[in-house]
């Protein structure tokens, strides 16, 4: 069960991080043709963020929910009440979108007001794109619901590769019409994307034997259940939406900082996401099952070993991106029209951002061990502490440093969510996670390691022109920082280290 599982664990992180990875090219693409000072892609940038950021948290909610119900169904033979269930999601859920909608395109005069495109062409174009680009809710959503069905009926790999239509398309169009359309065909590309997003996913549920029957029941009990659930998850889950949503809107009003902004979110929440939910898809579900089973050590020892693996990975994951951060951003966007002050910019974003990345990943594991347990009180009111908290730090913040408050406060709240969610977690089910704590510093001196050999190699590292020498300048350091990361977890036996050497025997 082990092997099965962690070869699901493997294959959906390895399609997550290619498409993570073709993500953040495509986005690479548009910025070093149009320029990260260009104002039209800055409001690209912006208006591409807002649909996301307010229907995310309901989608993620969706998703959530739709999981533990239409797998139990299925679990227990009753698959036309699943069919029956999910079809009833996907139009009531579907109209209250189409709700969403309409209330963001009559929105879209009014949210530019609060940034830095509030007059002249500025303002008529955030218009212009936030029209355009609201309607991909309903992809977003019908994308959600059937990444839930899915992964209820075991298909993890699908789901996971499910942004690749979308990156391609915009690569596409950037090599071979963005000379002529401009940014204008870019929010029309993504637009497409988007749509083809959501249709990938259709084929596989309907070969998995899933048999959509038109529905709008609202007395169904499956239908009442998910309603009662969704409501708190959708608290919590919204926090992170409304906490973007607000750090974009501040963001825009500083000078040409909203695209290196999103970039760089991208890029770290693309780094971290990509192992956490190719993690979470598969022990989510097996975290509910132990509970539904009454496998209470079952459960804590899921939990635990996905503690211990977010933090293995992660903590020097964060040394190591602080210390090569402008090789890495020089790689990957020093392009066309990026310059030196952009990366420089960029990476003190980046720089910032990463330290969140335990907290990030164990806030994630933190909200779906509650979920499968069936409550969803406690993160609804993490919810509520990472948003307020994050104004709180960024208003304070950005009087001292400006624009870098933003992804500094982003940080402080999030280690506040994370520290709240495991105090909670230990007096809901007691102890847990014994060899944690050994696991976090043998893990801190392991990074701490590697963090010195690496800052001494960059120390070195004579400066070499093109495109070869810039995977060098990068690749030298990491793979020190690398070799002397594991070389140190083996020899301070590291508990997750140990455990790859045994089944590496």
């Amino acid at each position: 069960m082990k092997k099965s599982l962690g070869k699901a664990i493997s294959s959906v992180m390895v399609i997550t991080l290619v498409c993570r990875v073709l993500a953040l090219v495509s986005n690479q693409f548009y910025i070093s043709y149009f320029g990260a000072s260009d104002t039209q892609l800055n409001i690209y940038s912006y208006a591409v963020s807002v649909p996301n950021i307010i229907f995310n948290s309901l989608g993620t909610a969706i998703s959530t929910v739709v999981i533990p119900i239409f797998a139990a169904l299925m679990a227990e033979k009753k698959k036309d009440e699943a069919d029956k269930f999910a079809s009833n999601v996907l139009t009531v859920f579907g109209s209250i979108i189409l709700g969403l909608i309409a209330i963001g395109m009559c929105l879209a005069p009014v949210l530019p007001k609060f940034t830095d495109f509030n007059s002249g062409e500025s303002y008529n174009f955030a218009v212009k794109s936030l029209m355009i680009i609201m309607p991909v809710m309903l992809f977003y959503g019908v994308s959600y619901v059937f990444q839930g069905i899915l992964q209820s009926l075991g298909s993890f790999a699908i789901v996971a590769a499910v942004s690749l239509p979308s990156s391609l398309i915009i690569i596409t169009y950037v090599l071979l019409f963005a000379d002529k359309y401009g940014v204008t065909g870019l929010l029309w590309a993504t637009f497409l994307g988007l749509f083809m997003q959501a249709a990938i996913l259709i084929p596989p549920a309907i070969k998995k034997g899933f048999k959509f029957r038109l529905s709008y029941d609202l007395k169904n009990p499956h239908i009442k259940q998910a309603f009662s659930l969704i409501g708190p998850v959708l608290i919590g889950s919204g926090a992170f939406q409304i906490n973007m949503f607000y750090n974009v809107t501040l963001i825009a009003n500083f000078e040409n900082t909203v695209t290196l902004l999103t970039f760089i979110q991208n890029l770290v929440l693309n780094t971290v996401l990509a192992v956490v939910y190719s993690v979470t898809a598969v022990l989510y579900p097996k975290m509910t099952t132990e509970l539904a089973e009454g496998n209470k050590e079952g459960y804590k020892s899921t939990l635990t070993g996905g503690i211990n693996s977010f933090v293995f990975l992660f903590l020097p994951a964060t040394v190591g991106m602080v210390l090569v951060r402008n090789p890495l951003l020089n790689l990957i966007s020093g392009y066309g029209k990026m310059t030196a002050q952009d990366i420089d910019t960029a990476g003190i974003i980046l720089a910032l951002y990463s330290c969140a990345f335990v907290s990030i990943a164990l806030k994630e594991l933190l909200d779906r061990a509650f979920f499968a347990g069936k409550d969803t009180k406690i993160p609804a009111v993490c919810g509520f502490i990472t948003v307020i908290t994050n104004i709180i730090f960024s208003q304070i913040a950005i009087r001292f440093i400006g624009a870098y408050g933003v992804p500094l406060a982003y940080t402080l709240s999030s280690f506040s969510a994370c520290g709240f969610l495991l105090i909670k977690m230990r007096k809901k089910i007691g102890a847990f996670g014994s060899e944690s704590v050994k696991n976090l510093i043998v893990s801190a001196i392991s990074a701490l390691c590697m963090g010195v050999a690496v800052w001494l190699v960059n120390g070195i590292m004579p400066n070499i022109d093109g495109i070869i020498g810039r995977v060098i300048n990068l690749g030298v350091p990491v793979l020190a920082g690398v070799i002397v990361y594991g070389v140190c977890s083996i020899i301070f036996r590291n508990p997750i280290a140990m455990k790859v050497l045994k089944r590496g025997q």
